[in-house]
């Protein structure tokens, strides 16, 4: 048994690449328009444990706002709307129409 002691480490790098790209990905739709996390989910088809997680983190940061609980389009059940611009955080009307 001979052993290759010349194999190169495992790199993450290109894993690390792949979520940085899917939170900016996510944090672009939430600038579009308020949005619940399914809504981005469905858009972006990234999964919705990833987005919650960024989610998380983005209203830690304060780079994400929570507006409030409203119905969603998709479910038609009262869920959460966020937001990555705080003027849209006072009590204007919330606008889920499609914006592509």
């Amino acid at each position: 048994m001979s052993r290759n002691h010349n194999t190169p480490k495992k790199s993450f790098k290109s894993k690390d690449k792949h979520f940085i790209s899917q939170k900016k990905r996510v944090l672009k739709e939430f600038k579009h328009c308020p949005n619940s996390v399914l809504a981005v989910a469905i858009r972006t088809k990234i999964l919705r444990g990833n987005i919650y997680r960024y989610v998380a983190e983005f209203v830690q940061n304060n780079l994400l706002f929570y507006l409030g609980d409203h119905t969603c389009p998709i479910t038609k059940r009262k869920v959460k709307f966020y937001t990555s611009q705080p003027t849209n955080t006072s009590n204007s009307p919330l606008n889920t129409g499609n914006h592509e």
